[in-house]
């Protein structure tokens, strides 16, 4: 009786193997089920034990399984003295022309002729069972006068009269792809344990978590992730659109959730690197006036042009806040978002707010900064530390995304290979006031 419940499964072209690998698995005492059926019973079997996840197989049997997703197929292959078992019965018999045939997973490929004693014999690995009864019919036509292979094979010869031997597997050579079979599933069962115990931590995060493998299909994500990748076309966008998401996250729960910008809003952000461009490109998809300003005018006009904002100011100095101002027709900025972390910038950030105004200082800065606090009071201004994003911020931007609102590939200004990273970090440094998103691409 098959053990349905057994994560591993023997499936035997023919009753002796069965029975070989039976004796085997109770020899070692093995969790092994063990089921009898051709190529064309294999996947029905199958079927029958949902919990198997590696299956013993062999020839034509084995090939017909290669295509169950989520299962591992362990082929038997004959050995040496399996063939030659089966070669020396034929010469017994008094055989002088044998053919081997049997599919390429059994037997070497490629044809091999020799001569042992007084007989010839010839090897002939064939792709399929059509292929199988022609080579059988061919060898016949050429003179053989001996057939060893398998069930297939020796079929075709008994029907064309021809003395024929299965090749069998000796109990050494079966024994062999069990313990193979068990390794496989040890492993396999491990990396599901570990891939449990990485869904309970990631599960629990925020941010989405994916990993892609080398043809950048995703083969792991967590909840968030795959809310992302569900029902997005497969054309290899992931890495870039995943890696984006977390600092633009960053950007919209300083702007949105914490700043509350939104449509009727005047926004300012200070800092045109990645997150604060993001940060003005959250407010702005909400719906307000949005302009951004920078010391760099490269970069800044970078953000304006490609991310459609309201505008940019080119931060000298002197003439900031009057330009602050002027555009917002001497009210101030109804938000007001630091994004560099300088005690200059974000003295910037509070006089640029309107009286009643949102300042939000998402930057993060090292040095202290000396002002008139009482400033705070006078304008009633409502201040907010940015930091971090919440998984809310994830789900709406992953919409935000998808609905193609948002190109958020272009904060991605450069791309090098992966043998080019230390010039791409030496670039960086060299010119950071004309990046924004630096990728470094593995397929490279």
């Amino acid at each position: 009786m098959a053990n349905e419940n057994a994560a591993i499964l023997v499936i035997a072209p023919g009753r002796s193997i069965s029975k070989t690998a039976r004796r085997i698995i109770a020899e070692k005492g093995l969790e092994v089920g063990v089921e009898t059926a051709n190529d064309d019973l294999a996947l029905a079997v199958l079927k029958r034990h949902p919990e198997a996840r590696v299956v013993v197989s062999r020839g034509g049997t084995s090939k017909s399984l290669r295509s169950v997703p989520g299962i591992t197929v362990v082929d038997i292959c004959a050995s040496f003295a399996d063939i030659a078992s089966a070669v020396q019965k034929l010469l017994d018999r008094g055989c002088r022309r044998i053919s081997v045939v049997s599919q390429d997973n059994l037997i070497d490929p490629g044809v091999v002729k020799l001569q042992v004693g007084g007989a010839w014999i010839s090897t002939h690995p064939c792709a399929n069972s059509e292929e199988i009864v022609q080579a059988v019919r061919r060898c016949s036509d050429e003179g053989s006068d001996g057939i060893a292979g398998c069930y297939v094979a020796t079929g075709e010869a008994r029907h064309l009269g021809i003395p024929s031997e299965f090749i069998d597997e000796n109990e050494a050579s079966l024994a062999k792809y069990l313990d193979e079979a068990v390794r496989i599933e040890a492993a396999t069962r491990l990396r599901d344990l570990q891939i449990d115990c990485l869904n309970s931590v990631i599960n629990h995060i925020g941010e989405g978590v994916a990993i892609f493998g080398e043809d950048r299909e995703a083969v792991f994500a967590n909840d968030t992730a795959r809310r992302l990748l569900e029902g997005t076309p497969q054309d290899g966008w992931y890495p870039l659109l995943a890696g984006g998401l977390e600092p633009f996250c960053i950007s919209y729960h300083g702007a949105v959730t914490r700043g509350r910008a939104g449509k009727g809003d005047t926004v300012l952000v200070i800092g045109a690197g990645t997150i604060g461009t993001l940060a003005a490109v959250a407010a702005k998809s909400q719906g307000a006036t949005v302009y951004i300003s920078d010391v760099a005018e490269k970069k800044l006009n970078y953000a304006v042009r490609n991310f459609g904002l309201d505008g940019g100011i080119l931060n000298t100095g002197a003439d900031f806040i009057d330009r602050c101002f002027e555009i917002t027709k001497g009210r101030g900025f109804d938000v007001a978002i630091e994004a560099v972390g300088l005690p200059g910038t974000f003295q910037n950030a509070i006089d640029a707010a309107a009286f009643g105004g949102r300042v939000v200082l998402i930057g993060v800065g090292k040095k202290n900064l000396d002002f008139n606090f009482t400033l705070l009071q006078k304008k009633e201004l409502n201040v907010f530390g940015s930091r971090n994003a919440l998984k809310q911020d994830f789900l709406n931007l992953i919409d935000l995304v998808k609905s193609g609102k948002v190109d958020i590939s272009k904060a991605v200004t450069n791309t090098y290979a992966l043998d080019d990273a230390p010039r791409a970090f030496d670039e960086f440094d060299r010119n950071g006031a004309d990046m924004l998103k630096v990728e470094i691409d593995f397929t490279k």
